[in-house]
């Protein structure tokens, strides 16, 4: 992966799309206290989300569409994601989507045009993600509670990316700053009201905040080169661990429990992509692939 692809994640136009339809992927989204995993796999007819349950996956995708992604899970198995489908007029149009049993519910940041996108939700069902409006600003995020919805904005970003929110609605994610080539992407912790920066020491220049646990870890990726390494940081101590899943290209972690487990995703030398657990008491990594 180079750090173009890196970019992408963060684009809420047809690129990001297409991007996410290279055949035979599968990515490791999130994981909740239980040890269930959510994420996305690729197959002949699409892409789809995944639960992953005691040893057994299921599919999650929306009825009716051939993309959907599933980002974020909570303690009772609620399922946030985004789905995308074709219009009339050609254009992708993404929506975020809420999963309960087996039922799914759409919904859209009020005025936006075409993109709406959900990646974490905490046990209190507040879920966070962002969304392209229709005047200037580009991509902004979100925080929904209870039918309404607050707006995440970093202070003179030109993008700012919710990932990841927990127990005590502290939130993980992700802003811009410049714009086209001259984009630089940082992490950041939103706690109490407060932004805090949380790049990674090492990277040059990009760094991507995913998912934060009610501990207080967060993890996600920074840029060295034209590749991506994972990461691990207390914002107790003010500690950066590294997480690179062996004999990677490169490591994209996304979400992190309680218990200290991470999930991700990883290239190998075949430029294949593949979910991942790590155990981040015991360094064990496993691989992740829907059959």
């Amino acid at each position: 992966m180079t750090i173009e692809h890196l970019l992408l994640q963060a684009m809420p136009v047809n690129l990001y799309l297409t991007n996410r339809l290279l055949a035979g992927f599968t990515a490791a989204n999130n994981i909740n206290a239980s040890g269930q995993i959510v994420g996305t796999y690729s197959s002949s007819t699409g892409n789809y989300g995944f639960l992953y349950s005691a040893g057994t996956y299921t599919t999650i995708g929306v009825p009716g569409v051939t993309q959907t992604e599933a980002f974020g899970i909570n303690v009772s198995g609620h399922i946030v994601g985004d789905y995308a489908h074709k219009a009339s007029d050609g254009r992708w149009k993404i929506h975020g989507f809420f999963y309960v049993n087996g039922a799914y519910a759409s919904y859209d940041y009020p005025f936006t045009i075409d993109y709406t996108a959900a990646y974490g939700i905490n046990d209190a069902d507040h879920i966070v993600g962002n969304y392209h409006g229709s005047g200037p600003g580009g991509t902004r995020g979100f925080l929904y509670i209870n039918g309404f919805y607050v707006l995440i904005d970093y202070p003179a970003a030109t993008q700012t990316l919710p990932m990841g929110i927990n127990n005590k609605d502290q939130i993980s994610g992700t802003y811009c700053t410049g714009s086209g080539l001259g984009s630089v992407f940082h992490g950041f912790l939103l706690s109490g009201g407060t932004y805090t920066t949380t790049d990674h020491p090492s990277a040059t220049p990009h760094t991507f905040a995913n998912g934060i646990n009610n501990n207080g870890q967060i993890v996600g990726s920074y840029s060295i080169g034209s590749s991506a390494r994972g990461f691990l940081y207390n914002t107790n101590s003010g500690t950066y661990a590294n997480i690179d899943f062996p004999s990677a290209i490169y490591t994209v972690p996304m979400g992190i429990n309680d218990n200290g487990q991470v999930v991700g995703y990883y290239g190998d030398s075949n430029n294949r992509q593949h979910g991942f657990l790590y155990n981040s008491t015991s360094g064990a990594y496993t691989t992740l692939d829907v059959p």
